[in-house]
């Protein structure tokens, strides 16, 4: 029996013209003789349609052309489900895809962006996936990265400019650092134990790195089922050199002066002011707390 796949496409994330993937998955049906369903997202009402494909339809895989935010919707619609998820990653940011080492579909020209998408599919036919925790952070769900306060800004901006790629999001970061790099108060209470301070930024990562490549969370896992809270106390030249390198090094070396992790399974925080948040790369307004709790190995993620 044909294994059923439904193609989840967000037509406007990244650069990529996803006539090149419907156009490949017409060429491979025939060589291969699958089935398929395509869902092109609007903005309008996604989540509960693809969940009623999913339900009618019933497809064995979930493939998701786009970046961390069409990922995340996917995810969690498929919380704690037999569907396995791949990914063609099309997005103005990859970070999951970055963080398990699956080809990003790029290139100058058609012939080198055809080369990673097949590379994708290859990865997609064999089905050997990770079962990768999610986050609850409030009402909202992460499996990747979400952060309050100095990057959180970074994103907003971008979003409210119509921003796309790393040229956007460069434009969106020197403009905080001039005018809004204000550090805040933070407690933290994790397993009757509180934790309190000032930063420019807390991270909940379950992932290592962002989009960029730069390493926030050296530790991290997505499947271990714990996730790491990283508070950034304070931006200066040294942990952007740092950072940087990480991209091509892997090895950040952040100082304890600059950059701290503690690895959790549930906390509570509590800010000093109300603050922007941003979840897998997509606003999620402004708040003064948040609870936190690891659901482990919530989604089957092919990589």
């Amino acid at each position: 029996m044909a294994v059923r796949y439904l193609f989840v496409i967000n037509p406007i994330s990244g650069g990529v013209d996803k006539q090149l993937i419907e156009d490949f998955l017409v060429e491979r049906v025939q060589q291969e003789g699958f089935d398929y369903k395509i869902y092109k997202t609007t903005g309008d009402d996604d989540e509960k349609q693809i969940g009623q494909l999913v339900s009618d339809y019933a497809p064995r895989v979930v493939v998701v052309s786009g970046g961390d935010g069409s990922l995340l919707m996917v995810a969690r619609l498929l919380e704690n489900r037999d569907q396995l998820i791949g990914l063609f990653p099309t997005g103005s940011a990859n970070g999951m895809a970055a963080e398990l080492q699956i080809p990003v579909i790029k290139g100058i020209t058609t012939a080198a962006r055809r080369q990673s998408l097949m590379q994708c599919w290859e990865l997609i036919k064999q089905g050997r996936h990770r079962n990768i925790d999610m986050i609850r952070i409030n009402d909202h769900y992460s499996i990747h990265l979400s952060d309050a306060g100095f990057n959180a800004q970074i994103v907003e901006g971008f979003e409210a400019e119509g921003g796309r790629g790393l040229i956007g999001y460069a434009r969106q970061f020197i403009k905080k650092m001039i005018v809004k790099k204000k550090r805040f108060r933070y407690h933290i209470t994790v397993e009757g134990k509180r934790h309190h301070g000032k930063a420019v930024m807390l991270a909940i990562a379950n992932a290592r790195s962002y989009g960029t490549g730069a390493i926030i969370n050296p530790d991290g896992q997505p499947d271990d089922g714990v996730v790491e809270l990283v508070i950034i106390k304070n931006l200066n030249m040294m942990l952007l050199l740092n950072a940087a390198a990480s991209i091509v090094t892997e090895a950040p070396g952040y100082h304890p002066d600059h950059l701290e992790a503690t690895s959790c399974r549930k906390a509570h925080i509590r800010f000093s002011k109300s603050l922007e948040l941003q979840v897998d790369g997509e606003v999620a307004g402004h708040t003064r707390q948040l609870d936190v709790e690891v659901l482990p190995g919530a989604v089957k993620l092919i990589c």
